[in-house]
């Protein structure tokens, strides 16, 4: 076991004029309080020559060992990016003691260095100095900082505001979430923080492509597009060159290297719907991608590197295939190193149902620019007890339906047959008990209210008249006098 110090350089105060500086924090470390086995010194892709600079200075002038890592930041002040990205790389020497140097680097490098102490367990120290001009010794002052640990992961913390806002602000796509849908996306969140990957599990049409999007948005990925593809859209064959790429003269057609979604995710997400159904030879190609960083074209003799987080989900239990032999159990454990499962409507119950079915009407009606549809009882009776095999995608489905062919108004008569097939029995309420018997007796008085009234014993024609208007049941049945 190594002891091992990290840290950023840091272009104001190790610098100056693009001079290595005597009195800044890294040379002053390295002067002052070295005791280490080798230094790994981080730097943005755009202050190489810098970091190459000073690693070389600090080799010449003390012969202690430099470790440089180049990584490709966009924005030093993004903590989330800067995080993710600092986060793999602590990650590599997780079984040795690595003393984290915190004051070389911008605010958003300290507070992103601050979260991965926090919350890694990893050996080591968390170092800050105070310069010789800034210590009352007038020396080089080391502290090490200690800090209590919460039970809350911090990047929960630092991102709770932001999950609370509402989803038409936190994504281009409006997403209703019901209480499950925000149980859920608590969970997804403190996985989106750390670059790993993720399988996601549900029914067809529970919405697994959103939630992917919604892990994408909130990681340090987030500024490059994710891309989506399903697996069993194409055949064995293809999927491996769509997947990976191919070189030139693999096969008939091939008349130049074409690159893969693996090659066009760099530094992205991909996200492989229906993952369960890729054939072993291509379960074997992407174990290669998750355990190596590097896809083989197919054709190709040189396995090229990649940076993809890889986002996999299936309406399959993958468990059970790898029990049958159908897939590799070592994958499935690759992938499923955060397993998140999205219960189907028929799960989360009527409310949710409710609530769902009342969002999409007013989505819908801005999509149409049409006035927001009413659901009279008896249709939200049997949209209700329905139990949504298709779930979101299926009610999705049917609220555009109902905006083509109704009114102002979905009535019982605009439910499709087999929702109506499917009901589990009628409703026992006193309502819909006293609008079936007012109906009933319209009928048998050909729709004469007057000879209804007797029948039913009302105490007036007023009342009556207030019962029909209050179901509607003039739509149903024509009525006289």
């Amino acid at each position: 076991m190594e002891k091992i110090l990290i840290s950023w350089i840091a272009r104001t105060n190790d610098f100056a004029k693009n001079r290595v500086r005597e009195d800044g924090p890294t040379m002053c470390f390295h002067r002052f309080h070295w005791d280490h086995s080798f230094h790994v010194l981080l730097a943005a892709e755009a202050d190489k020559d810098l970091q190459k600079q000073l690693a070389e200075r600090i080799r010449k002038e003390f012969g202690h060992k430099v470790e440089e890592v180049t990584l490709p930041v966009e924005n030093v002040l993004d903590i989330k990016e800067i995080k993710g990205k600092t986060e793999k790389v602590l990650m590599q020497y997780r079984h040795h003691i690595v003393d984290i140097f915190a004051s070389p680097g911008t605010s958003a490098m300290q507070v992103a260095w601050y979260i991965c102490y926090t919350t890694l367990g990893l050996k080591g120290r968390f170092l800050q100095t105070r310069s010789p001009k800034d210590s009352k010794s007038g020396k080089s002052e080391l502290f090490a900082l200690k800090f209590e640990k919460s039970e809350q992961p911090l990047s929960m913390m630092i991102f709770e505001e932001e999950i609370s806002k509402p989803a038409e602000l936190k994504s281009a796509e409006s997403v209703c979430l019901t209480p499950a849908l925000k149980e859920l996306r608590k969970k997804a969140l403190p996985a989106a923080m750390v670059d790993v990957p993720v399988l996601i599990l549900g029914e067809t049409g529970t919405g697994k492509e959103l939630l992917a999007r919604y892990i994408h948005d909130q990681s340090y990925r987030k500024n490059k597009k994710m891309l989506a593809f399903n697996c069993s859209a194409i055949g064995h064959e293809l999927l491996e060159s769509r997947l990976f790429g191919y070189k030139k003269g693999a096969f008939t057609g091939a008349e130049k290297d074409t690159p893969g979604l693996f090659h066009e995710a760099n530094g992205s997400t991909i996200f492989l719907d229906e993952i369960g159904d890729i054939t072993a030879y291509t379960q074997k190609s992407l174990l290669r991608v998750l355990q190596e960083k590097e896809v083989l074209p197919v054709g190709g003799r040189k396995p090229e590197q990649v940076d993809v987080r890889v986002i996999a989900a299936t309406n399959k239990n993958l468990r059970k295939l790898c029990e049958e032999g159908k897939f590799r159990w070592d994958l499935y454990y690759r992938l499923a190193i955060v397993e998140l499962i999205i219960p189907s409507l028929a799960e989360q119950g009527r409310e949710a149902i409710e609530t769902m079915l009342r969002f999409m009407l007013e989505q819908t009606a801005k999509k149409y620019k049409k006035p927001v549809l009413k659901v009279n009882p008896d249709a939200l009776a049997g949209l209700l007890s329905y139990p949504w095999p298709g779930n979101i995608r299926e009610m999705e489905n049917l609220v555009n339906n109902f905006y083509i062919y109704c009114e102002k108004e979905v009535r019982l008569s605009n439910l499709p047959r087999y929702i109506l097939d499917q009901q589990t029995g009628p409703s026992l309420s006193m309502e819909y008990v006293e609008k079936q018997h007012i109906i009933k007796v319209l009928n048998y008085t050909g729709g004469s209210r007057k000879k209804a009234l007797k029948l039913l014993g009302y105490r007036s024609y007023n009342t009556l008249l207030s019962k029909i208007r209050k179901y509607k049941i003039d739509e149903i049945i024509p009525t006289s006098e």
